[in-house]
């Protein structure tokens, strides 16, 4: 793709990497000094920044809750500190700020004030919840619905929440599950050499082979213990899976996963999550997190924290030669929602996540050769939770990911997050917003 991979696509449209060096290379850049106190810098060496005019907004959970602009007058090289007379000393906080010339957009950035992730009340004790067992199926029967796990694939297989089916329903089709271990992505440009060595380890095509599937009974939830191996197509043990899945009394699912390389030589590992394949009216998304456009955790100028509404066939970008796109970073929650206003949210619990969906596998997108070529499924969707994310470096012909995203298989990997599900979006989000403003009472 060596022909067609400039900051622009044929067609003229740029793409995520011209955004990101707009905002890379922007004449100046502002960090936060003391709460409501910004200082800026012009990067520039022989001319004032007096032609440029800063908008910003304060941003809390998402909303923004104060405005303000200034003109940037600094000499070549300089600082100016800026007062907002606008302090706020807890919650999930940034200072969006955008550039302009006049009318015209210069660049845009993003500085983190202060950060706390929102938390769930769990149910009150003593509602209705119980495990019935048959033909290799454990059901969590819960107030509104149920939860089915399969012995023989370790994984979810189905949730139901007030008569609806959010899990993919294709009978006799259940592959992996419908929630499961995914440590794959289709390669991107800068992937090519170590594309080698993941089909050489089997990362694009490993199998789950299930250990152990306990369910154990609490007073107003139940934990779900599953062990899992993944294989390579030779059977060689590559990772194990120790997964807790905690359903409580309204529906809500609280995941833990462990995965633990079983050889320090192994390559870098692509991401580590859960694929999550729901029903194909679930394609509305809101999320929020870095946006509106794609980004990786050392890819990321062109995007800034908000709350966005996409829907699934949005989220890839559509490369000339088909490969990994599309992920959202710095998820608090996304949401996977049908027209009527029903579907999943899920919850960072303590670490923000990475989010995206498409109508097809990595697998399969990774046998893509052109755009023209991309073939989606039209009976599931496959969204993507995962708790890590391997850098975009800039392998392809230059230095390999910085360390610091890298995915190293020295170590053992950790994440949660929580599904909620519901019927009608109001009153998910009044439980986070009434979560949020309890915290500011305080």
């Amino acid at each position: 793709e060596f022909c067609v991979d400039g900051l622009f696509f044929p067609d003229r449209t740029p793409s995520t990497g011209a955004l990101a060096v707009k905002n890379v290379y922007r004449p100046v850049t502002a960090r936060l000094i003391a709460n409501g106190v910004l200082e800026l810098k012009n990067r520039l060496s022989f001319r004032n920044t007096s032609y440029i005019t800063c908008h910003g907004k304060v941003m809390l959970q998402g909303e923004a809750v104060f405005d303000f602009s200034f003109a940037c007058d600094i000499q070549p090289g300089a600082t100016h500190i800026y007062n907002l007379n606008f302090e706020v000393s807890h919650g999930d906080v940034q200072i969006l700020l955008d550039y302009f010339d006049g009318d015209k957009s210069v660049a845009s950035e993003c500085v983190d004030a202060s950060f706390e992730l929102t938390k769930l009340n769990a149910p009150s004790a003593g509602r209705n919840i119980y495990v019935t067992q048959e033909s290799g199926v454990v059901t969590v029967h819960y107030d509104a619905g149920i939860v089915r796990f399969s012995k023989e694939k370790g994984a979810v297989i189905g949730y139901s929440y007030c008569g609806k089916e959010y899990l993919a329903m294709r009978p006799g089709n259940y592959g992996n599950g419908r929630i499961y271990t995914n440590i794959y992505r289709a390669p991107i440009d800068n992937d090519r050499i170590l594309n080698y060595v993941w089909k050489m380890y089997g990362y694009n095509d490993l199998t789950t082979e299930n250990v152990s599937v306990e369910a154990v009974q609490r007073d107003t939830y139940v934990d779900v213990a599953i062990i899992n191996k993944l294989k390579d197509k030779r059977g060689k043990l590559r990772f194990t899976v120790n997964d807790v899945y905690t359903v409580r009394s309204n529906g809500q699912i609280n995941v833990r996963s462990e995965l633990k390389p079983v050889s320090k030589v192994q390559p870098y590992i692509p991401k580590i999550g859960k694929i999550i394949e729901m029903r194909p009216e679930f394609s509305e998304i809101i999320y929020f997190g870095s946006g509106p456009y794609e980004s990786y955790p050392d890819f990321k100028e062109q995007s800034r924290p908000g709350v966005y509404h996409t829907n699934v066939d949005e989220l890839p970008v559509n490369y000339i030669r088909p490969q990994e796109s599309g992920n959202r970073t710095d998820i608090r929650y996304a949401v996977a929602m049908d027209k009527e206003g029903a579907g999943l949210m899920f919850l960072a619990d303590s670490e923000l996540l990475n989010f995206n969906g498409k109508r097809y596998t990595d697998k399969a997108l990774a046998t893509f050769k052109h755009r023209e070529d991309i073939v989606k499924e039209d009976d599931v969707i496959y969204y993507s939770v995962d708790g890590y994310m391997l850098g975009v470096g800039s392998a392809s012909c230059g230095p390999m990911t910085l360390p610091e995203y890298r995915l190293k298989c020295n170590r053992k990997y950790v994440y949660s997050f929580t599904v909620m599900p519901f019927t009608e979006l109001k009153y998910v989000m009044a439980e986070i917003q009434s979560k949020t403003n309890n915290r500011e009472d305080k």
